[in-house]
């Protein structure tokens, strides 16, 4: 799948709140908020052309861990990566 170059960074770190095993997050800034949902759709269209259902995601966020515990959000400092086209 082609893809245009795009910066990802993350300026906050929170949980949802699951009832139980709350992911603990990193979120995006407004920029990288729509570049991930640009990927997320085209991917998901991929899938979806594959005979797959993926499961539809509103916040674009990146997993650290599952914890009881729930943290307010925060912010922290910016870290990120640049994503690239992989051919």
């Amino acid at each position: 799948m082609p893809w245009p170059g795009s910066s990802i960074l993350f300026d906050r770190a929170s949980s949802f709140n699951t009832a139980g095993n709350n992911p603990f997050v990193l979120r995006c800034d407004a920029q990288s908020d729509d570049a991930v949902t640009r990927l997320r759709d085209a991917l998901g269209d991929e899938l979806r052309r594959a005979g797959l259902r993926p499961k539809p995601s509103r916040t674009p966020h990146m997993t650290l861990l599952y914890d009881p515990i729930l943290v307010p959000e925060h912010l922290i400092e910016q870290t990120g990566w640049m994503l690239r086209d992989s051919h």
